[in-house]
Parts: structure tokens; C-alpha cells; sequence
């Protein structure tokens, strides 16, 4: 009934729940596994098997819809796409990232937590060039060349390499208070960040 509102509802506060259940993967999930040393693997195994589970579980469901949409792939390359990056169908891409996300991201931060920082926030702005501003550089031959192979491997930079590990990783920081930032920093980057 009001086009602000709706903008309102899904393209701002409904853009949040992505990276807060990411976030919330993270603090609950990964940041355990870590703060024990990499030693008890028994929840990040459940999750993980949960999700994949799950997932085929919603894959199987969705079949019917998928052909009907005429959304199934034509071939090998493209079946693989979907599964493990894009979602075999399009709202499905979640599970793949939540699972891919967390698999790279502890492979990181078994290196250091600094490989970790520097890697998922270099990913993530790689994606927000072959996302929201793709428009920026897809003149540039250079650039464009090496987003149409990224796209090649998924339809999308809104994944489990670009854009999951970064929120999980803020899940992981926030789970440990000597990650903490100052209350100031906090302020300022929550402005920053509106």
C-alpha cells in the first residue's frame, strides 16, 4: 500500500537478516570451535551436516517448482554452479554460503586471526565489485575479464567466498571480548556503516 515502506521493509531492514544469521553462525558456531582450540569439532560437524542436510532436503522439495520455472540446468557445469554456489533455487544460495563461509573462514583463522581479517574484508570487496557496484567496473577490460570468470564459477559474488566470511567472522569477533573494539570506535563505525 505505500512504496516507501516497502522499500523500507525489503531493500533496508530485510537486508540485514542474511548477515545477522551469518553473524549468529559465527558467534554460536564457530567461535566455540575456535575457543577450544580447534578441538571440539562436535557442534560445527552437527551444523554442517545439519545445513547440508537441510539443504539437499530443500533442493528435493523445490525440484517440481524448478522444472515447472524452468529453472534447471542443462547440464553438468551448470548442476555443480547451483549446488555448491548459487542455490538450486534462487533463494536457496543461503545454505552453500553458510557451509562454504564457515569451511574457508576456519581455514583462515587457523593461519592467524590477521589472515582471517584481511582476507574476508579483500573478498568481500572483490563481491561488492561484482555486486552492487558492478556497474563501476564493468568497462574496465581488465576487471571485467575477471568477473566474467568469477561468474563463470557462480552467477553471483554473493557467496560463500565473498560474502559469507566476513559476517562470520564478525560473529566470531563479537563472541570474544578481546576482539572488542572502544565504545567510540563502535559509535562511529555504526555511523559509518548507516
Amino acid at each position: 500500500w505505500n512504496k516507501d515502506v516497502d522499500y523500507l521493509l525489503t531493500y533496508c531492514l530485510g537486508r540485514v537478516a542474511v548477515p545477522f544469521f551469518l553473524m549468529t553462525t559465527g558467534y554460536f558456531v564457530i567461535a566455540p570451535y575456535i575457543n577450544t582450540n580447534f578441538k571440539k569439532k562436535h557442534s560445527l560437524h552437527k551444523y554442517i551436516t545439519k545445513n547440508v542436510i537441510l539443504y539437499l532436503f530443500a533442493t528435493l522439495f523445490y525440484i517440481p517448482l524448478a522444472i515447472y520455472s524452468g529453472n534447471t540446468p542443462h547440464n553438468i557445469g551448470e548442476f555443480l554452479k547451483q549446488l555448491f554456489f548459487d542455490g538450486t533455487f534462487y533463494h536457496l544460495w543461503y545454505f552453500p554460503a553458510a557451509i562454504i563461509g564457515c569451511m574457508l573462514l576456519i581455514f583462515m583463522i587457523k593461519k592467524s586471526i590477521g589472515t582471517a581479517v584481511i582476507f574476508s574484508v579483500i573478498a568481500y570487496v572483490i563481491g561488492l565489485f561484482g555486486d552492487s557496484y558492478y556497474g563501476i567496473i564493468k568497462n574496465v577490460p581488465f576487471l571485467s575479464s575477471l568477473y566474467d570468470g568469477f561468474f563463470y564459477i557462480s552467477s553471483y559474488t554473493r557467496n560463500g567466498i565473498f560474502f559469507a566470511p566476513i559476517f562470520i567472522l564478525l560473529g566470531v569477533l563479537l563472541a570474544n571480548p578481546q576482539f572488542h573494539c572502544s565504545k567510540y570506535l563502535c559509535k562511529w563505525g555504526f555511523i559509518i556503516s548507516l
